[in-house]
């Protein structure tokens, strides 16, 4: 016993005096790192000198993508770290965007590898911020004065995409959008996102027009906006520090309260090539001096597992609101790192709340082209106070043409081979509701995206997302609801008003919701 006890204090000592020293996650760290592969501080390039595309592979590339903005250019108006960044201006659309290729060889030997890719960016406001796109910033309406004060900040968001040339498929950009980052306006905020390079992106050599698959490249651009108070367009912003580094790990966080100081921290482990054990640790740092330390479980990250990444969490709460969280995840010995370490950034209350508000009205357009039988007569402006919502438990979906395995991961398919389910924790106790929804955002999946009705099942509650297989899902019940999809990057409510009220007197507390659908159907 006491044996162990000198363990643990030992490994407690050694975590103090690793993590003690660091107060920001700043160019020093980001440099010591074992697993960068590319770094870009901008140093190396002359002030006012223009970015162009040229095909090295082995530098790094800048330029603009497409129109609707100046030619981006080496500045030393403001930097993250030294004394130079790019500089980005004159945007006057939210499709414009900054190119960065080179990041990784889209070659055979890097298949199955997992990048981040992460850079610094600061979103300047006094260079102006606009509530529309144009053709010039002449056609682009600004934020009044009064805007701008209430203006906190804005949304930066990128895509993967190819290199530049008539003969890559994906030059434009691939997939989604991914990493729609808030950022403060004058301060520099680090945007990241993850990538596994597939063998379906490796440079095939074709010179075919708009054949040749490669991706090794992203676009930052803004095209997530709504031109609201905190998504307006910026006329300019600059990217420092671009760091690409090969990570087994990507950390998260979501918050449990408006302070956003009880926060859950979130790891996802990607597939490794051999198992081992690894570790998450938070901590918190005010002035620069650790005040505070909470670690996860131990997780082993092993290679037998079908779908990752695979999530591990843990939660804390901070001392102070005005700290700092940089959250570290080392193999179990404490001695290697796993991913770069990363600064939780959480959005700001003032955020989350101006998009609350604005669900009023669009609560109010939902309601006029429901169709829903209200239970209550509801006149005038609905009281959108008194509703309750709630934020599914468990999501995964299954596939009958591989019946054993799990589909647990970022979204969920519904097609005649897929059900998905979805289920909810309600303790709340009421006798009869007015109305109720299962709301869906559809996302285009591929180009094979086919509309049609889901259905919606009732079904039981016996089951976990990360063990949900064909085999084991629970048989669907009585239809409740359906609805003709036909689009994408919107949400859908199903009205499930009248199954709510039928079962409230059973005293439920859980609901499981399963998605169905025939023919070609494909959401």
């Amino acid at each position: 016993m006491k044996k162990r006890l000198l363990g643990m204090t030992l490994v407690l000592t050694i975590i103090f005096t690793l993590f003690s020293g660091i107060n920001v996650i700043g160019s020093s760290v980001t440099k010591g790192f074992g697993l960068v592969t590319k770094y870009d501080d901008m140093e190396g390039y002359d002030v006012g000198a223009k970015f162009t595309w040229s095909k090295p592979n082995s530098v790094y590339d800048f330029h603009s993508y497409g129109n609707y903005s100046k030619i981006p250019v080496a500045s030393d108006e403001v930097a993250y770290s030294g004394n130079k960044s790019v500089k980005f201006s004159q945007r006057c659309d939210r499709q414009s965007s900054f190119k960065m290729i080179n990041l990784f060889e889209p070659t055979m030997e890097n298949v199955g590898t997992t990048y981040d890719i992460s850079f610094k960016v600061y979103a300047d406001k006094n260079a102006g911020v606009y509530k529309n796109s144009g053709k010039s910033v002449d056609e682009c309406v600004p934020f009044t004065d009064e805007e701008l004060k209430k203006s906190e900040g804005t949304f930066i968001n990128l895509v993967l995409a190819g290199p530049d040339g008539d003969n890559y498929k994906y030059r434009s950009g691939y997939g989604n959008p991914h990493a729609s980052t808030f950022v403060k306006w004058n301060e520099w905020t680090e945007i990241s996102t993850q990538f596994t390079f597939q063998e379906k992106f490796v440079d095939d050599g074709n010179t075919g027009n708009l054949k040749n698959p490669a991706v090794n490249a992203i676009r930052v651009y803004q095209s997530t906006i709504d031109y609201s108070l905190n998504e307006g367009l910026c006329d300019t912003f600059y990217i420092d520090d671009v760091v690409v580094s090969k990570t087994g790990a990507v950390v998260s966080a979501t918050s449990s309260n408006l302070e956003n100081t009880n926060i859950n921290i979130h790891t996802d482990f990607y597939k490794p090539k051999s198992e081992y054990k690894a570790k998450s640790i938070a901590c918190e740092y005010l002035d620069g001096r650790l005040i505070n330390i909470k670690s996860g479980n131990v997780y082993t990250v092993n290679t037998t597992a079908h779908v990752y990444p695979l999530r591990s969490s843990f939660s804390m709460t901070k001392k102070y609101k005005e700290s700092d969280v940089v959250v570290y995840v080392m193999s179990s010995d404490y001695a290697n790192p796993i991913c770069r370490p990363r600064k939780v950034s959480l959005l700001p209350q003032s955020v989350v709340q101006e998009r609350l508000d604005n669900i009023e009205g669009y609560a109010e357009e939902v309601i006029k082209a429901s169709t829903a039988t209200y239970k209550d007569a509801i006149e005038g402006q609905p009281v959108i106070d008194g509703n309750k919502y709630y934020r599914s438990t468990d999501a995964s979906y299954t596939q009958s043409s591989d019946p054993g395995n799990t589909r647990f991961n970022d979204r969920l398919v519904v097609r005649k081979s897929c059900d998905s389910y979805v289920k909810f924790s309600v303790p709340d106790n009421t006798d009869k509701v007015a109305y109720a929804y299962l709301r869906m955002y559809t996302r285009k999946i591929s180009n094979e995206h086919v509309p049609g009705t889901i259905e919606v099942y009732e079904t039981g509650n016996d089951w976990e997302e990360s063990k949900l297989t064909h085999n084991n899902a629970p048989k669907l019940g009585k239809k409740i609801a359906e609805l003709y999809v036909d689009n994408y990057n919107v949400p859908y409510y199903f009205d499930i008003t009248d199954y709510i009220n039928e079962v409230l007197p059973q005293g439920k507390t859980e609901y499981t919701f399963a998605l169905s659908a025939e023919g070609k159907t494909y959401m």
